[in-house]
């Protein structure tokens, strides 16, 4: 079942090279955080009780508003903000569509020595995708890289789902392999997003070429694997591919997902359409 029609040698090359190692599979809570800053997560031992209570619900906060609100209250109690205390307004910044005020935020903090970290790019980064701004968002990754910020497999994630909007593959390739020189493990997810590329540019040989890798690598697919198949074989007319794969995936007991329901109802309504 596997099309490698559209896909260069380069890219053949890449994709066999890869060992099990460079795979991992990522809890799905986890992964689905994506650029998010958790207050769990950071060591806040050393700040006032104050600035720990206002981070934490600057982290929470819903709306530019609310969190523009808490930064000012921040400041206006003396507290001196730190790089959660940024990273969290940038992150709702970039929710916002309000990338320009996150790119303000991180002169703001550089200036005031503040350095930031491979979450605050992974903020700005997305909120620039978010944005439409992915041209920012190219250059943000390589000025972390400048300053000896070492981007990590959610901000290659981030990035290549960017890729994906912007009908770019050749580009997610590129990323792919330095990722690869970086020795960054690549996540299911990583291999779904360059799947969405494909398929979008209506590349499912590329597409197929990609998921025989994952399987001989024996990652783990997932119901997001099979419906971006899904949905490509559709889009090209390839009705009998998009059966075989929902066949298989009910085989690997890759349980199904409203979106595959629906994506086999449009298929059988396009099969109907091509018999009357």
């Amino acid at each position: 079942m596997v099309l490698a029609k559209g896909i260069n040698n380069q890219e053949q090359q890449l994709l066999s090279n890869l060992s099990p190692k460079n795979f991992v599979c990522l809890d799905k809570n986890k992964i689905s955080r994506y650029a998010s800053c958790q207050f769990h997560e950071i060591d806040h031992s050393q700040q006032p009780p104050e600035l720990i209570k206002l981070n934490k619900r600057l982290s929470n906060a819903k709306t530019l508003r609310q969190a523009s609100e808490l930064f000012n209250e921040i400041l206006h109690k003396g507290l001196e903000p730190d790089v959660f205390t940024y990273t969290s307004f940038i992150k709702i910044c970039g929710k916002s569509r309000a990338s320009g005020m996150a790119l303000n935020l991180l002169k703001e903090m550089k200036e005031k020595g503040i350095k930031p970290n491979d979450r605050t790019y992974n903020a700005l980064i997305l909120g620039c995708i978010q944005d439409n701004k992915f041209n920012v968002a190219l250059d943000l990754l390589k000025k972390m890289k400048s300053e000896d910020i070492a981007p990590t497999t959610v901000t290659y994630n981030i990035v290549l789902n960017g890729c994906a909007e912007e009908n770019v593959p050749e580009n997610a390739f590129e990323l792919l392999l330095d990722m690869q020189r970086e020795g960054l493990e690549m996540t299911t997810q990583t291999y779904n997003i360059l799947l969405k590329c494909c398929v979008k540019a209506g590349q499912l040989g590329r597409a197929f070429a990609i998921f025989a890798a994952m399987k001989n690598l024996g990652l783990e697919l997932d119901a997001i694997t099979y419906n971006t198949l899904i949905y490509g074989c559709i889009k090209e007319n390839q009705t009998a591919m998009a059966k075989s794969l929902y066949s298989e995936m009910a085989s690997f007991s890759v349980e199904a997902s409203p979106i595959t329901v629906q994506l086999i109802e449009q298929l059988a309504h396009t099969q109907e359409r091509s018999e009357s």
